[in-house]
């Protein structure tokens, strides 16, 4: 297994002649480039570290393919775990996106997707990683 720290994409910088990727093509790259961090039969404590790199990761690679990407913070303060907030549109709507079904259910492997959920969204930007 790769260790827990980030591990940037090193992707060059969003472009006006790149194509924008969508959310799912986003999660399924990710996936594909991670399948380690999607197995069952880990920890609690592991799943949750697999689910906040998978996170990162997602939001790094969207934001690199001109994206608005950020971690979502709760209104409890705390950074929601498997969902991200996304900034879009021309009135730049904020829309919370759940990125994993049932993250928390070890006993299965991990399944990235990209779903719009209900909620309020407090915008948690990471530090770029687009080289």
């Amino acid at each position: 297994m790769q260790p827990l720290g980030p591990s940037p994409l090193n992707l060059p910088p969003a472009s006006a002649d790149r194509e924008q990727l969508t959310g799912e093509q986003l999660v399924a790259a990710v996936a594909s480039r991670y399948p380690e961090r999607l197995e069952a039969g880990v920890s609690h404590e592991q799943r949750v570290a697999n689910m906040e790199f998978l996170r990162d990761r997602v939001i790094e690679l969207g934001n690199c393919s001109g994206l608005l990407l950020a971690r979502n913070r709760k209104v409890n303060g705390q950074l929601s775990i498997d969902a991200i907030n996304w900034r879009h549109g021309e009135q730049d709507i904020n829309d919370v996106v759940d990125l994993a079904l049932a993250y928390d259910d070890t006993g299965h492997s991990l399944q990235l997707h990209w779903l719009i959920v209900d909620g309020p969204a407090g915008w948690d930007p990471i530090p770029g990683n687009c080289r």
